[in-house]
């Protein structure tokens, strides 16, 4: 086969091969891989934050239709990539290994579906049949199946639609840029706040809804005098 490669031009364009995919597809790829993505992180922030270690042990059907836990199928579908190694990434996050539609069963299901709720500005039904239709496509991308300019449309709307305020927290989690007010009477903060020693501090970012803490611990190493600093982020309400 004659395997092609795209060229940048003096313009600064890049010029496509004629024997790749149509241009929709490229759109597709690359929204369904902010939309996904998007939605795995905020599923593990908002498991994590509401099931603390024992988020990976949740139950869930998956998609052979076997009750398991994220856990073990985490550890099978690990086993499996490590057989071929060489390829790829290796990826620690259990989350990583659930299927789309494992992933929306878990956000839906009735012990769950609570921790959810208020990031989604439509009814539980409504919702997860935007994101339904969103992994349909999905799949017909994934298997090679065709997709229609539409359906690229379809997911950028239903994104829109259902997902503006998770993207929100995903933005307030990864800007945490103002100041803990240092008149904070909350239990956390009292008891962290006066945590130091020499050559250690400890300082408190938090998002602008005030949901979310940063907290940053700083040591300076006298010896080559260079500040090492560790984050750690937590949900202010815990």
């Amino acid at each position: 086969m004659d395997w092609r490669k795209p060229e940048w031009k003096d313009d600064e364009s890049l010029k496509v091969p004629p024997t790749w995919i149509f241009l929709h597809y490229y759109d597709a790829l690359s929204t369904l891989f902010r939309v996904e993505n998007a939605l795995r992180l905020f599923a593990y922030v908002i498991l994590k934050n509401g099931k603390k270690s024992k988020w990976v042990d949740l139950t869930l059907t998956s998609d052979d239709g076997s009750e398991t836990s994220i856990s073990a199928i985490a550890k099978r579908r690990l086993a499996q990539d490590e057989r071929f190694g060489y390829l790829g990434f290796k990826v620690g996050s259990p989350l990583m290994y659930l299927t789309s539609g494992e992933l929306v069963r878990v956000m839906f299901a009735d012990p769950y579906w609570p921790l959810f709720a208020e990031y989604f500005p439509a009814t539980r039904e409504i919702v997860r049949t935007k994101l339904e239709e969103i992994g349909k496509i999905r799949n017909a991308l994934a298997h090679f199946r065709p997709l229609k300019v539409d359906d690229v449309e379809v997911v950028k709307q239903n994104a829109n639609q259902v997902l503006s305020r998770v993207e929100v927290v995903l933005q307030n989690i990864a800007y945490l840029r103002h100041t803990v007010p240092t008149n904070t009477n909350d239990a956390w903060y009292t008891a962290l706040s006066s945590t130091g020693a020499p050559h250690f501090d400890v300082t408190f970012q938090q998002s602008e809804d005030e949901r979310w803490v940063q907290l940053r611990l700083t040591h300076t190493c006298q010896h080559i005098r260079k500040a090492v600093s560790t984050r750690i982020i937590a949900n202010g309400a815990s």
